[in-house]
């Protein structure tokens, strides 16, 4: 994980053999998180351990609100880095 101390991702798992799928980009429409989201629902739902982390800032917060409701059990973070 590069110079990212493994540290900071133990917050985000729910085991410790979760997997974290990381994604860096604002949230915006190009960025398709949306899919990612369902995409990452799905696997959800079929019993993966893993965990979403979205890193950026909120441009859409439609988009953002979208994401929340698709996950709404709250097994991903959005982090906001400001401008």
């Amino acid at each position: 994980v590069g110079n990212i101390n493994n540290a900071f991702f133990e917050d985000f798992k729910k085991t410790p053999n979760t997997k974290i799928l990381l994604t860096l980009g604002r949230i915006a429409p190009q960025k398709n998180q949306i899919m990612l989201a369902n995409a990452f629902n799905i696997l959800l739902n079929k019993g993966y351990d893993i965990a979403l982390l979205i890193v950026g800032s909120i441009l859409d917060k439609e988009i953002y609100t979208k994401i929340k409701l698709i996950n709404s059990f709250m097994f991903y973070q959005v982090l906001l880095i400001m401008k």
